[in-house]
């Protein structure tokens, strides 16, 4: 049985980072999501990384996510090898999103 999360994509701004103005109390939240890109590498799968990282440096990359029965998996590479699974791409947005806020940039 195919994934009913097979056609959900990221957010434009989380991979070009075009975002709005943002409220001032999520100001540090607003940088950790403008420095995660969710690259496409399979039709229901996305490389996760730290922008803050030039594209060619390895420590920038976050791990890797697809999307499985009723939700999301994540293999995590950063900072020890895990997995996790989530109910929606929102939620594993929020988690990248809060490992590139305790991340050195």
């Amino acid at each position: 049985m195919r994934s009913q999360l097979t056609s959900v994509r990221p957010p434009v701004g989380i991979r070009a980072g075009a975002r709005g103005p943002a409220p001032s109390d999520q100001q540090g939240e607003d940088v950790a999501r403008d420095r995660l890109e969710l690259v496409p590498v399979l039709p229901d799968g996305w490389r996760m990384r730290d922008r803050s990282h030039r594209e060619a440096d390895a420590s920038g990359l976050l791990g890797f996510a697809q999307t499985a029965g009723t939700g999301v998996d994540v293999v995590w590479l950063t900072p020890v090898p895990s997995t996790e699974h989530f109910q929606s791409l929102d939620e594993l947005i929020a988690a990248a999103t809060a490992r590139c806020a305790t991340r050195p940039a």
